[in-house]
């Protein structure tokens, strides 16, 4: 249930709510919802919309993440998780976020595995814009 899930939602739901489960936890990508700073995707959102209205429709309860792993160009462009405004975006971003989807959810997954989004970009180098072998950005990436 992941290959290309964007396209196959409404079959992922279906699948899951066969093997009987009673939630289903899903991401919002916030690339594609905020392209470019300040200025949100009315059609990306809407996508969403439908995402989480499939999950309800089967009976299951979303569980939606904010942040897996990955950022907006811009984001990225300005530094990541080092530069200190990206804790302002997030939250702008998580807020609108809440405006848009707050009367279909109520369980919200802001940042998935932190330490492990942290020690991959900045320990690790296995996701983009990261350094390798470099503590000291893994521990300004969580603000520590």
């Amino acid at each position: 249930m992941a290959a290309n899930s964007y396209e196959l939602f409404d079959l992922d739901s279906e699948l899951a709510q066969v093997t009987g489960v009673n939630s289903f936890r899903m991401g919002i990508e916030w690339s594609r919802v905020e392209p470019e700073r300040d200025s949100f995707d009315p059609h990306e959102i809407d996508h969403y919309r439908a995402v989480i209205e499939s999950i309800h429709s089967r009976g299951m309860k979303p569980f939606v993440t904010l942040h897996h792993f990955t950022n907006p160009l811009w984001i990225a462009n300005s530094g990541g998780w080092l530069n200190p405004e990206v804790v302002s975006e997030f939250a702008d971003y998580a807020r609108r976020m809440a405006e848009a989807y707050g009367d279909i959810v109520d369980e919200w997954i802001t940042i998935n595995e932190p330490v492990v989004y942290a020690v991959g970009t900045y320990w690790a180098k296995l996701y983009p814009g990261g350094s390798l072998l470099n503590m000291e950005n893994a521990k300004t990436a969580l603000r520590i």
